[in-house]
Parts: C-alpha cells; structure tokens; sequence
C-alpha cells in the first residue's frame, strides 16, 4: 500500500490537471507537467508496471463524462483508484469515486446476457442486467446517463449486437431517445 500511495503521490505531484491536454500525445503531457484522468492513470498504471504492483485500466463515465481510473492489486484485495480526484481531494488514494460507472466493454460491447456483441468503440455502452429487471426493464448505461428499455427491447438489442446490427441497435435506442455517437 505505501508503495502505491508513493506512485500516486508522485504522479499527482508531477501533473496539473488541464483540460486542454485532453488529446495531445502523452510525450506532450510529459514534457510540460500537465494531463488529463486518461494520463494520471497511465503514468500511475506504468510505475505500477516498473513496481510490480497489479494494477489495470478502468475505463467508465463519471457523472456523464468519460473517465478513466485503476483497479490495483494490493496484498491480494481489488480496489478502484482515481489519481485525478486524489490529486484533487475528492478522494481517497482507494475506492470507487462517486458516481463512476465502469464500462465492461474495454471498447466493445457487452451485452445484458453477458455475451460480447459487435464493436461499437465509437458508442460504448454497458448493458447491464440489474434491480430494473424485476419490473421487466433493463438499464442501458451509455455516457449520457442511464437509460431503461423494456426487457424485450433489450433481448431484441442483444439479438442485434449478436449479429453486428448496428443499425437495429440503433433503432432501439433511437425509439427510447437515447443518444448515441
């Protein structure tokens, strides 16, 4: 655990938080101190590298907006970390920030029934099986927010990813006014 709060605080040491760093390659954010979440994690992701300590990329939404975080291995035990908000305050070294929602897809798509449907990089969604089911609906979590469709449209969604129907997927979404991109 020291070992990695050590990497963090370096990391967030190094790094200011800009926003317009939001594109530029990483030898840019390198070379003039300043980043975004995409690269506090991989700074953090590649020290954790050169320590040995477990640590993967978590890519997801926070409140809406693209994020991205780490799930670090530390005496056996998964946590979440989130370099960036640490380095704000808002957060602790570990643990899930607040409102975060992890995209399972790792740039694809993974589907109510847990299977992988086509890939949809440029739309990532989560569609996800959970408490809204007993009422016969499914949340869709896309980086809007999430969204509810009802059970069938979400196998009918499924059936579409199945098959690489991006066009039918659409249409689902379309029909419940979900964005897309």
């Amino acid at each position: 655990m020291a070992r990695y709060t050590a990497i963090v605080n370096k990391v967030c040491g190094f790094l200011t938080y800009d926003i317009n760093y939001k594109n530029p390659h990483i030898a840019y954010t390198i070379r003039d101190g300043k980043g975004v979440c995409g690269d506090y994690t991989a700074l953090t992701l590649a020290l954790c590298e050169k320590c040995n300590i477990k640590a993967v990329l978590s890519t997801g939404a926070l409140n809406g907006v693209e994020h991205d975080m780490l799930k670090v291995t530390i005496n056996g035990v998964e946590y979440y970390s989130d370099p960036t908000n640490y380095d704000t305050g808002a957060v602790g070294v570990l643990g899930m920030t607040p409102g975060y929602v992890e995209f399972s897809c790792g740039g694809g798509l993974t589907l109510a029934n847990g299977s992988t449907g086509a890939d949809t990089s440029s739309n990532c969604l989560t569609v996800l099986s959970m408490e809204a089911s007993k009422s016969g609906m499914v949340p869709i979590i896309n980086k809007n927010g999430t969204y509810y469709i009802t059970k069938s449209d979400g196998d009918l969604f499924d059936k579409y990813a199945d098959v690489g129907d991006v066009s039918g997927m659409y249409s689902i979404l379309d029909k419940y006014n979900i964005p897309h991109y």
